[in-house]
């Protein structure tokens, strides 16, 4: 059966199956009922289709973990309902795109180890559901935008093993983000390279 034909389907999730290669069908796309589409640590290659953007009751895109190439498509703008986007453990390229300013649902972002480069948008900084921002392991350069101040519900900022400067204190709000404090299970919840970077809230950041 094609896949487009399941046009009733919710959930599609194919986890940790080391005999899925190829790309990740177009036809996917046509699936407009999911609400959770996972391929994660499976051996998929090539671009994330543009069709994807076409999934706006999508809640969970889980796509980590495979060999996917070039840049993250702009159409996942579309995905207004999305609360959960993993992109880690790929090989995309390209700069981060400023159209996914539009995903205000969104509460976990993952994007780390993947060769995105350019300087982080300011537009992250309108992503005021965000819980979770993971963007280490990347080629990301430039100073941090003090705009990441404004994501008050942020409780883990990872931006470790990237080219990014400057500083993160009280001058670029993120060390007054009231989620990333008050934690008593000892671990920190920024993580930079501080040979870079400097903290100036040393009990909330752990050098990488």
């Amino acid at each position: 059966m094609e896949l487009g034909h399941l046009a009733a389907l919710t959930l599609l999730s194919v986890w940790e199956n080391p005999s899925l290669v190829g790309r990740i069908p177009t036809q996917v796309g046509a699936l407009t009922a999911l609400t959770l589409l996972s391929f994660t640590m499976d051996q998929l290659s090539g671009p994330v289709p543009s069709e994807l953007g076409y999934l706006t009751s999508l809640e969970g895109l889980y796509l980590g973990g495979n060999q996917l190439t070039t840049t993250i498509p702009t159409e996942l703008k579309a995905m207004t309902s999305l609360s959960l986007l993993y992109l880690w453990g790929n090989q995309m390229s390209g700069t981060f795109p400023t159209e996914l300013e539009s995903l205000l649902a969104l509460t976990d972002l993952q994007v780390s180890t993947n060769r995105l480069t350019g300087t982080l948008p300011t537009q992250l900084g309108k992503l005021s559901a965000l819980s979770r921002l993971w963007l280490s392991a990347n080629i990301f350069t430039g100073t941090i935008p003090s705009q990441l101040g404004a994501l008050t519900n942020l409780q883990s900022l990872q931006l470790q093993n990237n080219q990014l400067t400057g500083t993160v204190s009280s001058s670029t709000s993120v060390c007054d983000l009231p989620s990333l404090e008050g934690f008593s299970d000892g671990e920190k919840r920024i993580q930079i390279d501080c040979d870079l970077v400097h903290c100036g809230c040393p009990d909330m950041c752990e050098c990488k």
